[in-house]
């Protein structure tokens, strides 16, 4: 008889626990939902940026040495004196460009 009424008793209180816990759960669902509902945002013309586009520029100082990514090392085959140079150290070149002639 004992254990019989400390059953009912863990059950009732077991019912009253998850009914309250549903309740509450159905209250904060109630109150979140109207609220993001009934929510309204008002812009107004300060609210407001217009975007264009410009131009960034950018220094960075470096100390130190660079190294082109692509560079390349021009060599003759043939025993000459150089007799006229169209390009200076570091200028940039093209394939198939002249670079200079040679006088054999």
């Amino acid at each position: 008889m004992k254990w019989l009424i400390a059953l009912v008793a863990v059950l009732a209180l077991g019912g009253f626990v998850a009914r309250a816990v549903i309740a509450r759960k159905a209250e904060t669902a109630q109150l979140t939902l109207p609220a993001r509902a009934g929510m309204a945002l008002d812009i107004v013309a300060a609210d407001l940026m217009v975007a264009r586009q410009l131009e960034l520029a950018r220094t960075l100082e470096v100390s130190g040495g660079l190294k082109a990514v692509n560079s390349a090392i021009v060599k003759a085959k043939v025993a000459a004196e150089v007799k006229t140079l169209t390009v200076r150290e570091g200028d940039s070149v093209k394939a198939g460009q002249v670079l200079g002639q040679l006088d054999t």
